[in-house]
């Protein structure tokens, strides 16, 4: 595991019971809601079926077993979340076996392996409602006192431009929906020290629209890492008025070592499975990055602006 943590609180481990596989497990309930829900978010995350379970690829299951353990109110998929093409088939024989506990908590955001298969289709017919209205790949929901919004961030395939349909209906959404808490979720990152990927400016525009009306906080995957990044502007900007944009993207396929540290970086994690572990509070919100082996190895809490 590599790890560089700046002015974030310590570091120790759950209390979790050992682990136990979530295929010997009934799907959980629809979890009942919440004033302070508690969120698991992660992205990248299951190899093929037929695919071999080594120390750095394809652990998916015990990410799925992890979060299990913690029952959360819902599960945020943040996209790339089959490989490697997004069949219907390997949906339902892998990730959808892996994380059978958690179907009724998902809410699915597309990445660019989901686009593999043309349109998406294997995704929009896996996910059916959950994944929005229209194939389209943008919804939001609400969950606690925040407002969330799921947005399509795969700019070459589905237009992310000021102008766009997507950019209208998210400001009209955002305007239907006042929230003193905002986040949003989607795959490619705007910012990203991962050697891979690093930043998308594609995505741009849909920040300065979450930005404009005050959103908090901005999940991503893409590149197989775990980074936080301060607030800061669309332009990459320290601003305490800006957005907390959060990299979850180790959860199960494979590593990505970082390519030095963008600037506002302050926490990076490498070769360490996991997912975000989230707590909504009414103005702020907790969160921490647990392992795979419900080990946790950072930590902090923000208010919404």
């Amino acid at each position: 595991m590599t790890l560089v943590v700046a002015g974030v609180a310590g570091c120790g481990s759950t209390d979790a019971p050992a682990a136990t596989s979530s295929s010997a497990q009934s799907a959980l309930p629809a979890a009942k809601a919440t004033a302070r829900p508690v969120i698991a978010a992660l992205g990248d995350i299951a190899c093929r079926s037929d695919a071999p379970v080594t120390a750095t690829t394809c652990q998916h299951q015990a990410v799925a077993d992890a979060i299990t353990r913690i029952k959360p109110e819902s599960v945020w998929l943040l996209g790339d979340i089959q490989y490697q093409t997004g069949e219907l088939v390997q949906f339902q024989n892998s990730f959808g076996k892996s994380f059978a506990a958690l179907k009724n908590r998902w809410r699915p955001t597309p990445g660019n392996h989901e686009y593999f298969t043309p349109g998406a289709g294997g995704y929009f017919d896996f996910f059916g409602r959950a994944a929005g209205p229209a194939r389209r790949g943008y919804y939001s929901f609400n969950i606690g006192s925040w407002h969330v919004v799921s947005l399509n961030a795969n700019c070459s395939v589905v237009d992310c431009t000021s102008s766009s349909a997507q950019a209208r209906w998210l400001r009209d959404d955002l305007k239907k929906n006042p929230s003193r808490c905002t986040a949003g979720i989607w795959h490619q990152p705007l910012f990203s020290s991962g050697e891979m990927h690093g930043n998308d400016p594609l995505v741009r525009p849909l920040w300065k629209i979450l930005q404009s009306k005050k959103a908090d906080l901005v999940l991503n995957g893409h590149d197989h890492d775990f980074e936080t990044f301060v607030r800061q502007d669309a332009n990459g900007k320290r601003d305490p008025n800006g957005m907390i944009e959060m990299v979850v993207g180790a959860g199960g396929k494979s590593f990505y070592d970082f390519a030095g540290a963008k600037p506002n970086s302050r926490v990076r994690i490498t070769n360490a499975f996991g997912f975000l572990k989230l707590r909504l509070n009414r103005r702020s919100f907790d969160w921490s990055y647990v392992s795979k082996d419900s080990e946790v190895l950072a930590r902090g809490s923000a208010r919404c602006v």
